[in-house]
């Protein structure tokens, strides 16, 4: 397959689901805090959307428990999306796929900001990540 420009816009933005927890936790200034992260793609072909959802667990080193969690649904409208069907799959580029990982990330690092401002995980800002981290499961 050619890997062509794909024109695309995000649609909208959507805050899933988030929780924080231990608030009568002692957090050191010097906390390391730990991220476990996991992208989900779904595709609404039909409406020519492909929608990149963050989940999030975040750890302090030390402490077993999860401290703060969240999930982030980006939706990006795709021009054309109809040339990248192949009967049930979607064959969009690994290139576009990293695109939208890392528009993700970015998106989600403000939106994790914002919930956790003033509160124990106020310094638990979510690191620069390679998007190519996230390797596609199966297929």
């Amino acid at each position: 397959m050619e890997n062509n420009n794909i024109s695309f816009k995000i649609e909208t933005i959507e805050l899933l689901d988030y929780s924080l927890s231990g608030k009568d936790k002692n957090i050191p200034v010097e906390a390391v805090f730990n991220f476990d992260i996991n992208i989900e793609h779904r595709f609404d072909v039909q409406n020519n959307r492909v929608i990149a959802i963050t989940n999030f667990k975040i750890l302090v080193e030390g402490i077993e428990d999860v401290l703060g969690s969240a999930s982030i649904s980006c939706i990006y409208n795709i021009s054309e999306m109809k040339k990248y069907i192949d009967g049930k799959d979607v064959n969009l580029p690994d290139e576009f796929i990293t695109t939208i990982n890392s528009l993700s990330l970015s998106t989600s690092r403000g939106i994790l900001f914002t919930l956790f401002r003033g509160t124990i995980l106020h310094n638990a800002i979510l690191p620069v990540i390679n998007p190519l981290d996230f390797k596609k499961e199966g297929k």
